[in-house]
């Protein structure tokens, strides 16, 4: 969770999530980027990426949900939505 990972047994629920609404991940230390690359588990951040969720980036989590909130009311569809969030929380490059 801090670094980007959950439990397996929550991987389908993100899942069922992701198919429904757009999900931001963010970390739960407050700040800070999530994993990308690093592991391949059953609900590891490349798991999570590849199911979809976005990339908070640097956000804090209640930040990552104010951006999330004000994105799904600005934008007109879903990939608006999901751009906007890429846009403004996107990871910086080391």
């Amino acid at each position: 969770m801090g670094a980007g990972h959950v439990p397996e047994p929550l991987v389908d629920v993100l899942q069922d999530a992701v198919a429904r609404v757009p999900v931001v991940a963010a970390s739960r230390t407050g700040s800070g980027r999530l994993l990308a690359e690093t592991y391949g588990f059953p609900g590891s951040e490349r798991d999570l990426h590849r199911l979809g969720l976005l990339d908070a980036g640097d956000l804090a989590p209640l930040k990552a949900r104010v951006l999330l909130a004000l994105a799904l009311w600005s934008a007109p569809d879903r990939p608006a939505t999901e751009s906007l969030v890429r846009e403004r929380a996107t990871p910086v490059a080391d």
